[in-house]
């Protein structure tokens, strides 16, 4: 078995000194996803052939995403199917950027139906399998973008975060899930669930990887602050909802970065956390409340779609008008002079998948809840988020943080993200090399 660098910016450095041809470089992450992917049920499309290389920064890269963008002559499945040739389609904005870098697309990714879901349960392809603990469950929507880099299977990915998609998923997996400011990365071309709330986001194997994406795929006419020397943080780690070994271990970390602690009062929370619902319900209904009338919907998806029809007309309305002074408040509030607030990435220790499943007998909807506990109001607010992992519990499933910080501030938050995996304070993280 021949060795391929197991990060973009390994794969960068090897193509670019010619160690790796680009067209070897991208038939092997092709050959290795083609016969790998039906063990974890990750994947939803992948052509028998390998793309043809492109050319720029990232020639000899070749990613798969989750099946929610537009290709060129492909429509996406959103997690019902493989998608269906388009001849006439163009791709996403976002898969444009990285193909104008010279990235190709070798595949598109499993997800829940029409970006519905918190687990990695598909009705058409089953369930989606967690590399890191086949029992775990993989979070969604973005679960086989998570489970494919957790695998090796992609060095990267692009997810969409709506409500946690890109970051649930990560920290189940053990893998950087990024999700910019809300509009950083252009949406044209993605299927919309809750517009003012929908993020383009990257899963990747490190933080160092997924700035080298952000780097192509920010939009290029918003501003680009200088990262400050020294990064001040604070945390909120005082939840009652977190459990005691999640806390202990995030706790420890924080009290190694000099994080001050920062308090976030239960109704300020829970009424963010109200309004991110309100939004997401409302949208998801105006996206998809034609498909429920004409035929169905897939259980998650109606349940959503039907909460929203149900809401008052005016409560949307307000929830939006609001956001601008929550959002000033936040910052003002919870930042004070830090430049990064850290805050856990889930309550509790990654579940077994049996427990999050409703069809199951040990299902607990406690433990489903709590995988969004901190994600919805981060979307409301529209501020970047990343999620790291930097341990193990007592099973040997990552636990993760989340870090925040103020809008249009990525190059802090992805900053001392990777200063943390260079640092001790980082540990129990476990790669997975993609071999050929």
């Amino acid at each position: 078995m021949t060795e391929c660098p197991a990060s973009l910016l390994a794969l960068q450095r090897a193509v670019s000194l010619g160690d790796l041809s680009a067209a070897e470089a991208v038939r092997r992450q092709h050959a290795r996803l083609l016969a790998r992917h039906a063990s974890w049920h990750c994947a939803s499309w992948v052509p028998e052939q390998a793309p043809m290389p492109g050319a720029g920064p990232l020639a000899g890269v070749a990613l798969a995403h989750k099946d929610i963008f537009m290709l060129a002559g492909r429509a996406p499945g959103l997690g019902l199917g493989p998608g269906q040739p388009r001849p006439l389609a163009q791709p996403a904005a976002a898969i444009r950027s990285l193909g104008a870098a010279g990235a190709v697309v070798m595949g598109t990714l499993a997800m829940a139906e029409y970006a519905c879901g918190s687990t990695g349960d598909n009705e058409w392809l089953g369930r989606c399998v967690n590399p890191r603990d086949h029992a775990a469950v993989v979070g969604g929507s973005s679960s086989g973008s998570a489970s494919a880099v957790a695998a090796g299977l992609t060095l990267a990915s692009l997810g969409t975060d709506t409500s946690g998609s890109v970051r649930i998923p990560a920290a189940t997996c053990g893998v950087v899930g990024f999700k910019p400011t809300w509009g950083a990365i252009p949406t044209e071309g993605v299927q919309p669930l809750a517009p003012s709330l929908d993020t383009v986001g990257v899963l990747a194997r490190d933080s160092v990887d997924a700035a080298l994406l952000f780097e192509v795929l920010r939009d290029p006419v918003l501003p680009r602050p200088a990262v400050p020397g020294v990064l001040r943080v604070a945390a909120w780690l005082d939840d009652a909802a977190l459990h005691p070994d999640v806390a202990g271990l995030l706790q420890g970390l924080a009290r190694t970065c000099g994080a001050r602690e920062q308090a976030f009062p239960s109704t300020e929370f829970e009424r963010l956390s109200m309004l991110a619902e309100i939004v997401l319900r409302a949208e998801s209904a105006r996206t998809y409340g034609a498909v429920l009338k004409a035929s169905d919907l897939p259980p998650r998806a109606r349940d959503l779609v039907l909460g929203g029809l149900v809401l008052p007309r005016d409560w949307h309305g307000a929830a939006l008008r609001a956001r601008g002074g929550a959002l000033r408040d936040f910052v003002a509030g919870h930042f004070g002079e830090a430049d990064v607030l850290m805050l856990p990435a889930l309550p509790q220790p990654v579940p077994d998948w049996r427990r999050v499943a409703p069809d199951e007998a040990q299902f607990q909807v406690r433990e489903l809840l709590a995988l969004h506990r901190y994600m919805g109001f981060v979307n409301y607010l529209g501020l970047p988020a990343l999620v790291l992992p930097v341990a193990e519990d007592a099973n040997g499933r990552p636990v993760s943080v989340q870090l925040l910080a103020r809008p249009h501030r990525e190059a802090d938050l992805l900053s001392f993200a990777a200063r943390l995996e260079s640092s001790h304070a980082v540990a129990g993280r476990k790669a997975v090399p993609l071999m050929l």
